[in-house]
């Protein structure tokens, strides 16, 4: 009988337990659900690499080989000092008197939320100021002449003195790189700043990876003439792609501009 009846105390004991943990798991999983449709978007970490593509390059095309510099020209439109520039824009951050988190937020309602993602930007927007470039920072915020030539000296001169430059390929801002930033103009600086992978029109830049991605009749709409792809297929021949993807390129690219084009 007394066995009996500590049996019976030990399974009341555990379902009273066990209810308990499953009451507090769902309130939790609420709570997690009510905060992320509820607090303020928070991005700590942010615009480090604006406009850095390593986590949807496999989704757009496989390469044979993809170098560094192969998926960078094929997936950016711009030179990297416009869109890599982390230590300038601390300098920005504390000319605004404004927190990581605050700065965060402010270029999220300026960008959207998928500013991180380089593809879903250059999906819906090709206008340099529309995108998060050091172009776009300086024109949304308002930041001095003096301000950007300070933060840009400073940045030079980081890795200048560490080497760094020559250990990721970049090279300090020339004076015509300073030039055109400063002339706020969006058409100066896509023409002065655009990789010569990419198709320039006015303020627009279409990088490789987005002719890739769109229709024909997207690049019409565009703008895009045949005349302006046919300078460029001697770059595109360049890219190392899967025979798939080259084939599946070769054709668009074919049909637009009238022509027999093999990569």
């Amino acid at each position: 009988m007394k066995n009996i009846l500590r049996i019976t105390l030990v399974v009341v004991l555990l379902i009273i337990i066990f209810t308990a943990c499953t009451v507090q798991s769902e309130q939790n999983s609420t709570a997690l659900h009510h905060n992320l449709h509820t607090s303020e978007p928070e991005i700590k970490d942010f615009v480090q690499e604006p406009n850095n593509p390593s986590e949807d390059f496999e989704i757009l095309v496989t390469f044979e080989y993809a170098g560094g510099d192969e998926r960078k020209y094929f997936l950016e439109g711009l030179d990297r000092k416009l869109t890599m520039f982390s230590m300038i824009e601390d300098r920005f951050v504390e000319y605004l008197k404004l927190s990581e988190e605050e700065f965060g937020v402010a270029i999220m309602k300026i960008f959207g939320d998928d500013a991180l993602k380089s593809t879903a930007i250059w999906d819906r927007t090709n206008s340099v100021l529309e995108l998060p470039t050091l172009l776009s920072y300086i024109v949304h915020f308002d930041i001095p002449d003096e301000v950007v030539i300070d933060a840009i000296k400073e940045h030079d001169d980081w890795h200048v003195s560490r080497g760094l430059f020559v250990s990721y390929g970049g090279e300090p801002f020339t004076d015509k790189d300073i030039a055109a930033l400063l002339s706020r103009d969006a058409e100066i600086v896509a023409i002065h700043f655009a990789s010569p992978y990419a198709i320039v029109i006015e303020d627009k830049v279409y990088p490789p990876a987005w002719l890739y991605t769109q229709t024909a009749e997207d690049w019409e709409r565009a703008g895009i003439t045949p005349e302006m792809i046919a300078e460029k297929l001697e770059l595109y021949a360049q890219f190392d792609f899967t025979d798939e993807a080259a084939q599946a390129f070769e054709a668009k690219l074919s049909a637009f501009t009238g022509t027999d084009v093999s990569l």
